[in-house]
């Protein structure tokens, strides 16, 4: 069974956000992640943890969940420093999904035992955190009810089949 991470971007420290990553997938700064930015024993932890094909949840800080993609293949040491602390999305754009309208954060802590499903919502210092299949599940359900003609689920278990 594949994961699921909820990786974080925010703004700082190099004005990166998820818009640059979804408007240009194929440039590597956009879908390579980590190269020793990465301090979060936790974040580290996780990233050894990843494997091609598993579902990444992508959140900005500041408006919430925007979209989803995923593993293009497992952590890797980052100039072989000795450390797995660096991971690559999948650029290819038929396997990349942007919402329309985020999923506020505010809506996820809300939901019935969201710290138990959302790392993120328990630590919340951090980039890549685990999500339950369950959390997972009300993601899906929360992202279709904000974006109504985008089908969420069905685009998932697609591509997680598929090459990515």
């Amino acid at each position: 069974m594949s994961n699921c991470w909820w990786v974080v971007a925010t703004k700082e420290p190099d004005n990166w956000t998820w818009d640059n990553f979804f408007s240009d997938p194929n440039n590597p700064k956009n879908w390579s992640w980590g190269q020793g930015e990465i301090e979060s024993r936790i974040s580290l932890k996780h990233i050894e943890e990843m494997q091609e094909k598993d579902i990444v949840i992508c959140y900005q800080g500041g408006k919430g969940i925007v979209g989803f993609t995923f593993i293009a293949h497992g952590g890797y040491s980052y100039k072989n420093r000795g450390k797995i602390d660096t991971f690559d999305l999948t650029n290819h754009i038929e396997s990349i999904i942007k919402l329309k309208k985020p999923i506020p954060c505010s809506v996820i802590r809300k939901l019935p035992r969201a710290e138990d499903k959302f790392e993120f919502i328990k630590i919340n210092l951090g980039t890549v955190f685990i999500v339950t299949a369950e959390g997972l599940d009300d993601v899906i359900y929360l992202a279709e009810k904000y974006n109504p003609n985008k089908k969420i689920k069905e685009f998932l278990e697609a591509h997680r089949l598929t090459p990515v």
